[in-house]
């Protein structure tokens, strides 16, 4: 949380539930680290008045990395690799690939690689997988 609630300055002590995912449920703009979908409740009071506000956090879910399935090929063939779970995919090391940032790149190898497949979701979270 960041200053949303401005119109509750004129308070003295504030009061955040739930408090177990605030850095400080006494500050009147704490950070909040929740893992699920949070609705917040302030309480803000002065010398004779008490007011009280909700803010919902919203927690969208990780993007889930899927790299495909292993794959074995010849000497001197190639093969696409099949990567899925963001909107890009960054894959790693580069050597070998017809290009690391797309899902589908073809490799060509004389030796085992093991690739990991890095995603990434609109809201810019990420995930790996081999």
């Amino acid at each position: 949380f960041n200053s949303f609630l401005s119109y509750f300055t004129d308070g003295t002590t504030f009061t955040w539930t739930p408090a177990a995912s605030l850095d400080d449920p006494t500050n009147p703009n704490p950070n909040a680290f929740p893992y699920v979908t949070t609705v917040y409740t302030v309480t803000a009071t002065n010398d004779t008045c008490t007011n009280t506000a909700t803010v919902t956090v919203f927690v969208n879910p990780a993007p889930k990395a899927n790299a495909g399935p292993d794959v074995s090929y010849c000497i001197g063939d190639s093969t696409q690799l099949s990567g899925s779970g963001g909107v890009s995919c960054a894959w790693s090391p580069i050597d070998n690939l017809s290009d690391p940032n797309i899902c589908d790149p073809w490799v060509t190898s004389d030796t085992s690689i093991t690739y990991v497949l890095t995603v990434t979701d609109a809201l810019g979270c990420t995930d790996t997988d081999t």
